[in-house]
């Protein structure tokens, strides 16, 4: 019964004491107390490995999820500043609102993103740089919200200050009074004022003539005119400090990248040293693991144990000297195999870290690179060492790779060599100003589709058809290229790499061409924008010709040229004939064409060596070196006036344009560019006055001439206002009862001391300055006016004639201004007959048609002026509703001494009659031409053989007088005989 118990009782025993059954019962306890304490110590051996691993985890986590990613908001902090400084340069260069409005948005929004970027920089670490950065961003979001305040401000200014005519009645279309016509002179003067101080010196002169009130007319245009200076000024204050607040942004932005890099270092370090503590302390555990279970087995084991335990500690030695596995062979699942397991994870773990920590040092590397060619675009490196820094960037991070990048030229039809610097030079001289196309290797295809090309074997893409031989003969076997884009998407160039094998890019290799290509877009985008701010800043936008800062340079060489050689130097001032009226009268892009024209036709005009600048407006300037003898230039300028001979053809139509042209010659007439400019605007003048479309060298008495026109102009400005017009009448005499029938109003000047000006000085210069709108409205009110007078006195019946200005016609409504003129003088249209020149039918058919038809639907009469010396065409006859025809003097002056003139007479006459028109003649001084228009049955004439243009006072005494002329000097008239005719 005892052995069966006993049977049992071991049969029932664990599984761990069956292995130490052999042991003597005095030595279990001691053995189960040591196995214990074995045990704890190995538990604790692997706790701490477990925690070792753990917090390695733990730190490579945080490195990755926390430093990393600040070192990348870093650089993208730094790449976001660079964008808000190429924002806020646009928005300090755009012209238009709706511009200012688009500028600021993107600014805004830009400064929105940096702003999260700092802000999550700030909360993973507080640092004063970073608070700085986002106090920078505030103060320029601040200066940006000004400067676009202060834009809109101003174009909402001058927006107000154009339309002060329309506000104020200023406009000489819709103005009633004569205050009116001094409301408009003042704008006129207004619109010239550069400072304050101007705007009040024109405030004191028109206080008596329109008093104002500062601050109390919300149409104040003084105030307008003041607050648009001082807006320019404060916008100019706060250009160059939005400018450096930007550039300050980049720079603290730059530095704190720099910051977050030093700190990404020194946890790499703290991450390593931890790593190593643990690791001792590990190794420490298991060293006392290992003795105590030496013990152990040297009491109870014996030999097997500490074998067994020799066998861990020597490859745990192997482990950390060789890198080898452990690959202990142990069986069962004891403690001693536990451990050798939890060793051999650990091990492996480690090994997974310090593989993992080196990679990220790689990548910190990388990235310290990348910001180091970031920060060469920034400063403006060149563009050669540029792209040469970010190909040997690329090329560190891969073995075995060779990079380039080429640049597409402006045509966007060849590639030139950008950067290559591990490429063969005699394989980069071959690819140089390749052609772009669907078949030209990797590159060249890749900037024609604007796509990825990736060429795995060069030896048997078809791409390569043309290129193989080449390639291999320096190594090369595949070729992976992209191109590089603009923001628009425009095709900048392209960027490569080569491998002397035959393979396809990695991922990774594809996000390095992915990266390449967005820096490079960057680099070559700032400096093509540099580029073309230099260029915009010494030439025209309009015309790409050079401007008056790139004139000077050049014409400070040409000086030194001509003292070098001995030979003359001539510059030549051009104006272009009539510009103004093609611009008003088909607008400002006919405008632009002509000027667009004009300077292609004197680039071609001019020699090679020779200059041509545009200083704005229609004015050019050309510099003509090399000349033989000062007479030269003249030649030249003859050519230039035939090259300008031929229309511009816009839309359809033909415009016509003229240029005068001013020359002055070195040394004779100036010794340094300013001098020789002025004196070329002097004779400029002169060729004008001489009857334009022709040149005029510098005489020294021209400085004189242009001194009076000056003063003449000057003088004209307050010539209104001053009320020192007047107007004089001279009578028209029907032909056929020798009476008074009409008489046409004629403007005079009184000048309190030039005396009285004649019409043929000032009227031409009041059609220059814009002053003949507001002078041509106050003759129409001042004789509709005096006409009703008459009218009252018993002169019932009696028209008037006034002349109107081509100018008139453009952009105003010239029939509007009659009927209101005629209204509020009370008096009928038929008694009014506007006289206009063939030259004001010359501007916008239709438009003219119009204002004709519907002052002929208001009953007014309209007379053609000077009929014979301008544009003359039976089409203006035809096509517009004309009642009289007015005989040119020129053509009544020959009349008795030219057959031909008296033959083109005659036909006038008869033409006019067919067509149901009356004639005039004009200039009549002699009784013979008296008797030739009456025989040959002109309707009226009007000349001195019947009176002078008189003055209100005489003119009234003569219709009192009610003189005529003898019926036996006009008869009844004659029948149109065949002579005529013929003529016709």
């Amino acid at each position: 019964m005892p052995a069966a118990t006993s049977a049992i009782s071991h049969s029932r025993a664990p599984p761990a004491w069956r292995h130490v059954a052999w042991l003597p019962r005095s030595l279990r306890a001691q053995f189960a107390l040591a196995l214990s304490v074995l045990s704890l110590l190995m538990l604790a051996g692997g706790l701490a490995a477990a925690h070792a691993l753990r917090t390695a985890s733990h730190a490579t986590q945080q490195l990755t999820q926390e430093r990393f990613v600040r070192m990348q908001d870093a650089q993208d902090m730094v790449e976001r500043t660079l964008l808000i400084e190429r924002e806020a340069e646009r928005l300090l260069s755009t012209d238009s609102l709706p511009a200012v409005h688009l500028s600021y948005a993107a600014l805004v929004d830009q400064t929105a993103v940096l702003d999260r970027v700092v802000a999550e920089l700030a909360v993973a670490k507080e640092d004063v740089g970073v608070l700085e950065l986002y106090q920078a961003s505030q103060l320029f979001r601040n200066t940006a919200n000004v400067v676009a305040q202060l834009r809109e401000n101003l174009l909402q200014t001058e927006q107000a200050f154009a339309r002060l005519p329309a506000d104020l009645g200023g406009d000489p279309a819709t103005a009633p009074t004569v205050d009116s016509q001094l409301k408009s002179l003042l704008l006129y003067r207004l619109q010239n004022a550069a400072s304050t101080a101007a705007v009040e010196m024109i405030r004191t002169e028109f206080a008596r003539a329109w008093p104002i009130r500062a601050g109390t007319d919300p149409r104040d245009p003084f105030a307008l005119r003041i607050a648009l200076i001082n807006q320019r000024v404060a916008l100019g204050r706060f250009h160059g400090q939005l400018s450096t607040q930007a550039e300050e942004m980049v720079a603290a932005a730059r530095t704190r990248a720099e910051f977050f890099d030093g700190d990404y270092r020194a946890a790499v370090q703290q991450l390593a040293e931890a790593s190593r503590r643990e690791a001792r302390w590990v190794l420490v555990l298991l060293a006392i693991s290992l003795v105590f279970a030496w013990l152990v087995a040297g009491v109870f084991l014996g030999q097997h144990v500490l074998g067994r335990l020799r066998l861990v500690s020597r490859h745990l030695q192997q482990r950390g000297t060789a890198g080898t596995p452990l690959g202990m062979r142990v069986g069962g699942r004891d403690e001693i195999a536990d451990m050798a397991r939890a060793v051999d994870r650990f091990l492996a773990d480690r090994a997974q870290l310090e593989l993992r920590t080196a990679e990220l040092f790689l990548t910190k590397e990388h990235l310290v690179e990348q910001g180091r060619v970031l920060e060469m675009i920034a400063v403006g490196a060149p563009l050669p060492d540029i792209l040469d820094r970010l190909t040997r960037s690329i090329e560190s991070q891969l073995d075995g790779i060779k990079g380039s990048i080429l640049l597409l030229d402006p045509d966007g039809l060849h590639l030139h060599n950008g950067a290559g610097p591990n490429l063969p030079a005699a394989y980069m001289d071959a690819i140089e100003g390749v052609r772009i196309g669907p078949n030209v290797g990797s590159c060249g295809t890749a900037a024609y589709r604007a796509e990825a090309v990736i060429t795995t074997d060069v030896q048997t893409d078809p791409l390569w058809a043309d290129y193989r031989e080449l390639a291999e003969l320096h190594g090369l076997r595949s070729c992976w290229s992209a191109p590089i884009l603009s923001q628009e998407g425009a095709v900048l160039g392209t960027f490569a790499m080569y491998s002397g094998t035959v393979r396809a890019p990695s991922a990774g290799e594809q996000k390095l061409v992915e990266l390449a290509t967005r820096i490079a877009g960057i680099a070559i985008e700032r400096r093509r924008s540099e580029e073309r701010i230099r260029h915009m800043a010494h030439h025209d936008e309009l015309t790409g010709l050079p401007n008056r800062l790139l004139l000077n340079d050049r014409m400070a060489l040409a000086l030194a040229q001509a003292d070098r050689t001995g030979r003359p130097m001539a510059l030549l001032f051009l104006d272009l004939d009539g510009f103004k009226f093609i611009n008003d009268s088909f607008g400002h892009l006919a405008g632009d064409a002509v000027l667009v024209a004009v300077a292609g036709r004197i680039s071609h005009a001019i020699g090679a060596g020779d200059i041509v600048a545009r200083l704005g407006g229609d004015e050019f300037v050309m510099v003509l070196t090399g000349l033989e003898r000062a007479a030269d230039a003249a030649r030249v300028a003859q050519r230039i006036l035939a090259a300008l001979a031929p229309p511009v053809q816009f839309e359809s139509r033909s415009l016509h344009i003229g240029a005068s042209i001013g020359i002055s010659v070195y040394p004779e007439n100036g010794t340094d560019s300013e001098l020789l400019l002025k004196h070329a605007d002097l004779a400029l003048y002169c060729a004008k006055q001489q009857g334009r479309n022709g040149y005029r060298y510098y005489a020294d008495d021209m400085g004189r001439q242009a001194r009076q026109h000056t003063e003449l102009r000057s003088a004209l400005e307050g010539a209104l206002p001053g009320r020192q017009f007047e107007l004089h009448y001279q009578p028209q005499v029907d032909l056929r009862t020798g009476r008074i029938n009409s008489m046409e109003a004629l403007i005079r000047w009184r000048h309190p001391d030039l005396g009285m000006v004649s019409p043929a000085r000032f009227i031409p210069l009041a059609e220059e300055t814009g002053l003949i709108v507001p002078i041509g409205e106050w003759v129409l009110r001042t004789a509709c006016a005096q006409l009703k007078a008459w009218h009252k006195e018993g002169h019932a019946g009696l028209p008037v004639a006034v002349n109107l200005s081509a100018h008139q016609f453009r952009g105003h409504d010239v029939a509007q201004l009659v009927a209101r003129v005629l209204r509020e003088c009370d008096l009928p249209a038929r008694f009014l007959e506007l006289e206009l020149t063939e030259s004001a039918l010359m501007l916008d058919t239709g438009a003219v048609l119009k204002s004709l038809l519907a002052l002929k639907g208001m009953g007014t009469r309209l007379a053609l002026d000077d009929f014979g010396t301008g544009y003359s065409s039976l089409s203006h006859l035809n096509g517009f509703p004309i009642d009289v025809i007015k005989i040119d003097k020129s053509f009544t002056l020959e009349v008795t001494r030219s057959k031909s003139t008296a033959a083109i007479t005659r036909a006038i006459i008869v033409m006019a009659k067919a067509l149901g028109m009356k004639t005039v003649a004009e200039g009549v001084e002699t009784e013979d031409q008296l008797r030739f228009m009456a025989a040959h049955q002109c309707d009226s004439m009007q000349g001195y053989y019947y009176s002078r243009p008189l003055s209100v006072a005489d003119m009234g005494a003569l219709l009192a007088e009610n003189r005529r002329i003898p019926l036996d000097l006009i008869g009844p008239g004659a029948a149109v005989d065949e002579e005529s005719a013929q003529a016709i």
